[in-house]
């Protein structure tokens, strides 16, 4: 299952799947009905999107560690979640 990207402006198609979307705020004029989850904390904080947008941080700072409680790595869903990025 791969992980696809799209701006939330560009026109939905079948093929998108779990349509989830990463921002802080609503966008505007964006019907609520185009995405099927919003999750605000997947999205940047204010102050990493400062530090990029001004270059005083690069992307490579920019790192996610997917936790959970899972005693069997083998047997858990971290793995799927880092096997699709």
């Amino acid at each position: 299952m791969p992980i696809r990207t799209k701006r939330i402006y560009d026109p939905s198609s079948p093929d998108d799947g779990f349509r989830l979307l990463t921002m802080r705020y609503w966008p505007r004029g964006i019907r609520k009905a185009l995405v099927d989850a919003w999750d605000r904390g997947l999205a940047p904080s204010q102050e990493l999107l400062h530090d990029i947008r001004t270059r005083t941080a690069t992307w490579e700072q920019y790192t996610v560690t997917v936790v959970c409680s899972c005693k069997d790595e083998s047997h858990c869903h971290r793995w799927l979640l880092a096997g699709l990025v």
